[in-house]
Protein backbone atom coordinates (compact mmCIF):
# COMPACT_ATOMS: atom_id res chain seq x y z
CA UNK A 1 0.00 0.00 0.00
CA UNK A 2 1.41 3.27 -0.77
CA UNK A 3 1.06 6.60 1.62
CA UNK A 4 -0.64 9.72 0.04
CA UNK A 5 1.02 12.41 -0.78
CA UNK A 6 -0.58 13.95 2.52
CA UNK A 7 0.26 11.09 4.57
CA UNK A 8 4.22 11.54 5.75
CA UNK A 9 6.00 8.03 6.05
CA UNK A 10 7.03 7.84 9.22
CA UNK A 11 5.97 5.88 12.35
CA UNK A 12 7.75 4.80 15.52
CA UNK A 13 6.60 1.57 17.92
CA UNK A 14 8.05 1.73 21.05
CA UNK A 15 7.84 -1.76 23.35
CA UNK A 16 8.25 -1.18 27.54
CA UNK A 17 9.01 -5.02 28.70
CA UNK A 18 7.89 -3.81 32.24
CA UNK A 19 7.60 -6.00 34.86
CA UNK A 20 4.23 -7.20 34.79
CA UNK A 21 3.41 -6.80 31.20
CA UNK A 22 4.47 -5.10 28.05
CA UNK A 23 3.29 -2.36 26.24
CA UNK A 24 3.19 -1.37 22.86
CA UNK A 25 2.61 2.16 20.86
CA UNK A 26 2.50 3.53 17.73
CA UNK A 27 3.24 6.99 17.38
CA UNK A 28 2.74 9.08 14.08
CA UNK A 29 5.92 12.02 15.16
CA UNK A 30 4.44 14.22 12.24
CA UNK A 31 0.89 14.66 13.63
CA UNK A 32 2.58 14.61 17.40
CA UNK A 33 -0.21 11.79 17.72
CA UNK A 34 -0.40 8.23 19.33
CA UNK A 35 -2.05 6.09 16.83
CA UNK A 36 -2.67 2.82 18.99
CA UNK A 37 -1.49 1.54 22.48
CA UNK A 38 -1.56 -2.24 23.83
CA UNK A 39 -0.50 -3.73 26.92
CA UNK A 40 -0.72 -8.13 27.75
CA UNK A 41 0.32 -8.93 31.13
CA UNK A 42 2.65 -12.34 32.75
CA UNK A 43 3.58 -13.13 36.04
CA UNK A 44 6.54 -13.08 38.16
CA UNK A 45 7.27 -16.59 39.17
CA UNK A 46 8.22 -16.91 42.93
CA UNK A 47 9.61 -20.43 43.80
CA UNK A 48 10.98 -18.89 46.92
CA UNK A 49 10.04 -16.20 48.88
CA UNK A 50 13.57 -14.64 47.82
CA UNK A 51 13.14 -15.37 44.44
CA UNK A 52 11.80 -13.71 41.27
CA UNK A 53 11.18 -14.99 38.06
CA UNK A 54 9.72 -14.41 34.79
CA UNK A 55 9.59 -16.52 31.28
CA UNK A 56 11.10 -15.07 28.60
CA UNK A 57 8.79 -16.82 26.23
CA UNK A 58 5.90 -14.90 28.10
CA UNK A 59 7.78 -11.59 27.43
CA UNK A 60 7.79 -12.52 23.28
CA UNK A 61 4.62 -13.56 23.32
CA UNK A 62 3.21 -10.62 24.71
CA UNK A 63 5.32 -8.51 22.31
CA UNK A 64 4.16 -10.89 19.63
CA UNK A 65 0.77 -9.82 20.46
CA UNK A 66 0.85 -5.79 21.39
CA UNK A 67 3.04 -5.32 18.13
CA UNK A 68 0.26 -6.85 16.14
CA UNK A 69 -2.65 -4.97 17.69
CA UNK A 70 -0.71 -1.89 17.26
CA UNK A 71 -0.08 -2.49 13.95
CA UNK A 72 -3.54 -3.03 12.60
CA UNK A 73 -3.82 0.46 13.19
CA UNK A 74 -1.86 1.61 10.70
CA UNK A 75 0.33 0.63 7.20
CA UNK A 76 3.27 -1.49 8.35
CA UNK A 77 5.72 -0.19 5.88
CA UNK A 78 5.55 3.13 7.47
CA UNK A 79 7.30 2.10 10.40
CA UNK A 80 10.46 3.72 10.71
CA UNK A 81 12.30 3.07 13.92
CA UNK A 82 11.48 0.67 17.05
CA UNK A 83 12.42 1.80 20.29
CA UNK A 84 12.45 -0.54 23.31
CA UNK A 85 12.59 0.40 27.23
CA UNK A 86 12.05 -2.25 30.27
CA UNK A 87 12.74 -3.50 33.39
CA UNK A 88 16.19 -2.65 34.56
CA UNK A 89 18.77 -4.74 35.90
CA UNK A 90 18.60 -8.73 36.27
CA UNK A 91 19.57 -11.22 34.29
CA UNK A 92 18.89 -13.48 31.53
CA UNK A 93 21.73 -16.77 30.84
CA UNK A 94 21.86 -18.10 27.08
CA UNK A 95 23.26 -20.66 25.48
CA UNK A 96 25.75 -20.28 22.18
CA UNK A 97 22.69 -20.38 20.28
CA UNK A 98 20.81 -17.51 21.96
CA UNK A 99 18.29 -20.19 23.95
CA UNK A 100 17.58 -19.35 27.94
CA UNK A 101 18.61 -21.31 29.64
CA UNK A 102 16.80 -20.76 32.98
CA UNK A 103 13.97 -18.18 34.05
CA UNK A 104 14.86 -14.55 33.56
CA UNK A 105 16.48 -13.64 36.88
CA UNK A 106 14.34 -10.29 37.43
CA UNK A 107 15.18 -7.03 39.24
CA UNK A 108 13.07 -8.25 42.27
CA UNK A 109 15.21 -11.25 43.21
CA UNK A 110 16.55 -11.03 46.42
CA UNK A 111 18.96 -14.46 46.54
CA UNK A 112 21.97 -12.40 45.87
CA UNK A 113 21.42 -10.41 49.32
CA UNK A 114 24.34 -12.20 50.85
CA UNK A 115 26.63 -11.63 47.72
CA UNK A 116 26.73 -8.35 47.45
CA UNK A 117 27.94 -7.86 51.51
CA UNK A 118 30.59 -10.03 49.85
CA UNK A 119 31.08 -7.99 47.32
CA UNK A 120 31.73 -5.06 49.45
CA UNK A 121 33.89 -6.94 51.95
CA UNK A 122 36.35 -8.55 48.86
CA UNK A 123 36.31 -5.31 46.54
CA UNK A 124 35.43 -2.55 49.17
CA UNK A 125 32.30 0.20 48.97
CA UNK A 126 34.60 2.76 47.44
CA UNK A 127 36.32 1.05 45.04
CA UNK A 128 33.35 -0.81 44.00
CA UNK A 129 31.15 2.05 43.51
CA UNK A 130 34.52 4.08 42.03
CA UNK A 131 34.11 1.73 39.04
CA UNK A 132 30.54 0.36 38.91
CA UNK A 133 28.95 3.69 39.79
CA UNK A 134 26.67 1.77 41.94
CA UNK A 135 26.57 -0.20 44.65
CA UNK A 136 25.95 -4.02 44.96
CA UNK A 137 22.33 -4.29 45.09
CA UNK A 138 20.00 -7.89 45.05
CA UNK A 139 18.67 -8.08 41.79
CA UNK A 140 21.63 -6.60 39.85
CA UNK A 141 23.22 -8.81 37.11
CA UNK A 142 26.91 -8.25 39.03
CA UNK A 143 25.44 -9.51 42.70
CA UNK A 144 23.02 -12.38 40.78
CA UNK A 145 26.12 -13.70 38.43
CA UNK A 146 28.56 -13.89 42.00
CA UNK A 147 25.28 -15.75 43.21
CA UNK A 148 25.03 -18.28 40.89
CA UNK A 149 28.85 -18.73 40.94
CA UNK A 150 28.34 -20.25 44.86
CA UNK A 151 25.12 -21.89 43.65
CA UNK A 152 24.79 -23.01 40.39
CA UNK A 153 27.91 -23.24 38.65
CA UNK A 154 27.23 -25.84 36.51
CA UNK A 155 24.33 -23.32 34.68
CA UNK A 156 27.24 -20.26 34.35
CA UNK A 157 29.36 -22.69 32.63
CA UNK A 158 26.61 -23.55 30.37
CA UNK A 159 26.38 -19.19 29.56
CA UNK A 160 27.52 -17.92 26.38
CA UNK A 161 25.60 -14.88 26.99
CA UNK A 162 23.91 -12.24 29.81
CA UNK A 163 21.77 -9.87 28.54
CA UNK A 164 18.88 -7.89 29.87
CA UNK A 165 15.45 -8.52 30.48
CA UNK A 166 14.30 -6.08 27.77
CA UNK A 167 17.64 -6.95 25.19
CA UNK A 168 15.76 -10.25 25.10
CA UNK A 169 13.01 -8.51 22.79
CA UNK A 170 15.60 -7.04 20.74
CA UNK A 171 17.71 -10.41 20.19
CA UNK A 172 14.25 -12.23 18.97
CA UNK A 173 13.63 -8.98 16.62
CA UNK A 174 16.68 -8.45 15.21
CA UNK A 175 18.72 -11.44 16.06
CA UNK A 176 21.69 -9.72 17.32
CA UNK A 177 22.35 -8.39 21.14
CA UNK A 178 23.26 -4.99 22.16
CA UNK A 179 22.37 -3.01 25.28
CA UNK A 180 22.53 0.39 25.96
CA UNK A 181 24.47 2.31 28.86
CA UNK A 182 21.99 3.37 31.15
CA UNK A 183 21.24 -0.57 31.52
CA UNK A 184 24.52 -1.74 31.57
CA UNK A 185 26.01 1.23 34.23
CA UNK A 186 23.37 -0.16 36.34
CA UNK A 187 24.34 -3.68 36.65
CA UNK A 188 27.19 -3.48 38.64
CA UNK A 189 29.69 -5.33 36.20
CA UNK A 190 29.93 -2.13 34.00
CA UNK A 191 32.90 0.52 34.22
CA UNK A 192 31.44 3.69 34.15
CA UNK A 193 34.49 5.77 33.32
CA UNK A 194 35.74 3.39 30.72
CA UNK A 195 32.51 2.95 29.49
CA UNK A 196 33.08 -0.75 28.93
CA UNK A 197 32.41 -4.17 31.02
CA UNK A 198 34.47 -4.55 34.03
Amino acid sequence: MSARKDQPMTLLLGIDLGTSSVKSILFDPHQAKIVATAAQEYPIDKPRPDRAEQNPEAWWQATVETVRRVTTAADRSRIAGISFSGQMHGALLLDAQGQPLHPAIIWADQRSAEACQTLIETVGAERYAAVAGTLPAAGFMGPTLVWLAHHQPDLLDRTHKVIFPKDYLRLRLTGHIATDVSDAAGSGVFDIRRQRWA
